[in-house]
This record gives structure tokens, C-alpha cells and sequence, in this order.
């Protein structure tokens, strides 16, 4: 019997770390690298092309675009439902939505966001993950 409970839990720590290489590829599938980093896993945000040339063509207004923060610890603050939400454009951060919709399936947000809600790094620079 103990030899059983040992495999299922082997079991289970193995399908947690499919989960998480999934939510992973997810990441990057979709591209939330153009904006944001995970540090904590050495995944730095990548320029996207046009974005330098995007920023010189937007008009001066004098205010300071708001950098997208690094998502290592975005699980320290908010649960797995709530990232959904976000990334789906149904949920605020002070009073503004997240800036694209996830495009992907519904299956698919669910598992980047759970993946999301176990970065549990505090961030380096101090900064609040949303």
C-alpha cells in the first residue's frame, strides 16, 4: 500500500511540473514577454519590433508611461481566479484593465493563470506585482 502512495504522490509532482511547463510555454506563446518579465526564472521581456519607433510616434502628453512590472511574485498577491479575470480584461487595477485581451482558450487562461499564481519571488526592485 505505502509503494502506491508513493507513486501517486511522484505522480502528482510530475503532473505539477507539466502544469508548470505549460503555463511556461503558454507565456511565451502568447507573448507576454513583449511586456512583462519573471526574473525569477530568468525570462526577460523582449522588445518587440516597432515598439521604440511606437513610443517616439505617441504624442507628448509629459506623463511617464507605466512600465509593465516583472511577474516573479504576482502569486504573493493575487489567486489564480483574479489573474483569469485580468487577463481577460473583466477585472481593474486602479480602475484600468489589463492593456491586451488573452487571446487564447479558455483552458488555456486557466492554466496561465494558475501557472502565474505559484511566482512567488518578492521582486528585487521593491515594485508590487499586479
Amino acid at each position: 500500500m505505502l509503494m502506491g502512495v508513493v507513486l501517486s504522490a511522484a505522480g502528482a509532482e510530475s503532473a505539477g511540473a507539466a502544469d508548470g511547463a505549460a503555463g511556461q510555454k503558454l507565456f511565451v506563446k502568447y507573448r507576454c514577454q513583449s511586456c512583462h518579465s519573471l526574473k525569477a526564472l530568468k525570462l526577460e521581456k523582449k522588445k518587440v519590433e516597432g515598439e521604440d519607433e511606437e513610443a517616439a510616434a505617441a504624442p507628448a502628453t509629459g506623463a511617464k508611461k507605466k512600465e509593465p512590472p516583472d511577474l516573479s511574485g504576482v502569486g504573493l498577491e493575487r489567486k489564480p481566479e483574479w489573474i483569469e479575470g485580468w487577463l481577460l480584461k473583466k477585472e481593474m487595477i486602479d480602475g484600468k484593465k489589463h492593456r491586451k485581451k488573452f487571446l487564447g482558450t479558455p483552458a488555456e487562461s486557466k492554466a496561465l493563470a494558475v501557472w502565474l499564481a505559484t511566482m512567488k519571488t518578492k521582486a528585487e526592485d521593491g515594485k508590487k506585482a499586479p
